[in-house]
């Protein structure tokens, strides 16, 4: 919901509070209530009731700008949703059903570690507030399979899921999360050699030794690609050129698979660099061969998107809302520049605008107004919004373009 800054809490404390008016149990950690359900002092129905209850104000609290915590409502959570199953079940079987209490601890377990996807912390932090061993088999299983179900359904737990919103993945490094966002298209070198297949390997050899090239690509007559070798692959055959020469072609040197399809990432580029030993791959559109990307321009673009988002974060230090950014002048041309995203931009990720391949222009910053106040360093997947202003930086004539953009 789109509203100023200063209505936002006001509005969710006051539906907070019309919800605890009725349920008070919600206000709070909830300590009391969660012993309550491990006395066995709360009856069923109420606490199916706070299990929605305590979902809808936690969120009306998130949403409006309020601060909460993530441990303390699973807690609240996993001992209602006990205590209800609980009683159901002891009120059917009371001889042989522990009391609702135990179903309340379980449950405390089973939802941290859902949460969280951290089963053993769930099990030992429930463990060292009860000190009963008889708790310990059921808490396991119950804390496993949870973590298992919802592993399953969300890969991302309630802290990683926040990061990945942001693009980036914590399980696989800094690397990865920058070349995923760099296109092979926009990496194309023109500056390789290459054979057909039918070619003797004569004329290779001869063509190949002594001059700069160390990996050869090989196409047919319709440019197709076939495959690639590299210079020591040759040099094995050097000495045996007159002998093989009429009987070994081009077709038979290519080694197939080495390649990038041309919307393919950088990412999927250096995972082939670290499992072959080459120094280009071939890059495809519709089976054939349109250019190469080399290994030190991808090492290149990833220390330039290195230093970029440092640079980045020195800004969000520097930058606030209520103070206009400037035009900054970083010489040679190039400037850091802030503008309203014009409307054509609303609702597109900076992947689908490609300024920078467009505009050759980069996008360090965004600043959001909604829901809340932030500046974020954006990934490639972050959605522009209405409202939003961009922090730009490259040559003063291509962001002038941008600037020019009808809104």
């Amino acid at each position: 919901i789109h509203l100023h800054p200063l209505l936002k809490p006001a509005l969710g404390g006051l539906l907070v509070g019309t919800i605890g008016l009725g349920l008070p149990h919600i206000l709070g950690v909830g300590y009391g209530s969660i012993d309550a359900c491990l006395q066995n002092q709360l009856g069923f129905w109420l606490a199916f009731l706070l299990i929605f209850a305590k979902i809808l104000s936690t969120s009306l609290t998130l949403g409006s700008g309020g601060s909460g915590g993530i441990f303390a409502p699973s807690l609240f959570l996993g001992a209602m949703t006990g205590n209800f199953m609980g009683s159901i079940f002891h009120n059917y079987f009371p001889s042989s059903i522990s009391s609702p209490g135990a179903f309340s601890l379980v449950g405390m377990g089973a939802v941290v570690a859902a949460a969280t996807h951290a089963p053993m912390t769930a099990i030992i932090i429930i463990f060292e507030l009860t000190n009963d061993y008889k708790i310990i088999l059921p808490l396991m299983l119950s804390s496993i399979i949870a973590s298992f179900l919802t592993v399953g359904i969300h890969k991302e737990s309630i802290y990683t899921m926040k990061l990945k919103r942001r693009g980036i993945l914590f399980k696989e490094g800094k690397e990865v999360n920058i070349l995923r966002s760099l296109l092979a298209k926009d990496f194309i070198s023109q500056d390789y050699h290459v054979f057909m297949n039918t070619d003797h390997v004569e004329k290779i050899i001869d063509q190949a030794i002594g001059g700069k090239y160390h990996a050869f690509q090989i196409v047919d007559s319709d440019k197709n690609y076939v495959g690639c070798f590299a210079l020591n692959q040759l040099k094995k055959l050097v000495p045996k050129k007159d002998e093989l020469g009429p009987f070994i072609i081009g077709q038979d040197l290519a080694v197939p698979g080495i390649q990038l399809n041309f919307e393919d990432n950088l990412e999927q580029a250096m995972e082939i660099f670290g499992q072959e030993d080459v120094a280009e791959i071939a890059v495809l559109k519709d089976k054939q061969l349109i250019g190469v990307v080399k290994r030190k321009d991808v090492i290149e673009a990833y220390n330039h998107e290195i230093a970029k988002r440092e640079a980045a974060s020195g800004l969000v230090q520097k930058l606030k809302f209520t103070h206009e950014t400037k035009t900054i002048d970083i010489g040679k041309g190039y400037r850091i520049m802030e503008i309203d995203a014009p409307h054509s931009f609303w609702d597109k990720s900076l992947k689908e605008l490609n300024l920078k391949a467009l505009y050759r222009t980069d996008v360090l910053l965004i600043k959001k107004k909604f829901p809340i106040q932030t500046i974020t360093l954006p990934s490639a997947d972050e959605i522009i919004r209405k409202k939003d202003v961009l922090v730009l930086a490259g040559l003063a004539e291509n962001i002038k373009k941008i600037t020019n953009i009808k809104s």
